[in-house]
């Protein structure tokens, strides 16, 4: 499909090796530029900050957490809490 409004990307980076997620990376970052709307859900929180303007933080179904990336990597007691990034 050319053209998405929105792209949705479901852990992406599961079982994959770490050059493999670089380059994922790298892809992200030029369709940002290229101002595409994307939703990702993910459990490698590092990779996922590195690539997002904003973040959800979910726990047991209710989110705990929403705002800009900024905003929750200065909340330590979520991201050790729920992310396991100190």
């Amino acid at each position: 499909m050319t053209n998405p409004e929105l792209l949705l990307l479901d852990e992406l980076t599961i079982g994959l090796a770490p050059m493999i997620i670089q380059s994922f990376k790298h892809q992200i970052r030029k369709l940002r530029e290229e101002k595409i709307t994307m939703l990702l859900t993910e459990q490698n929180a590092v990779f996922a900050l590195d690539v997002s303007d904003r973040a959800y933080v979910l726990d047991k179904g209710a989110i705990v957490f929403q705002g800009s990336v900024a905003e929750l990597r200065s909340r330590n007691d979520i991201m050790a809490g729920f992310l396991g990034v100190s």
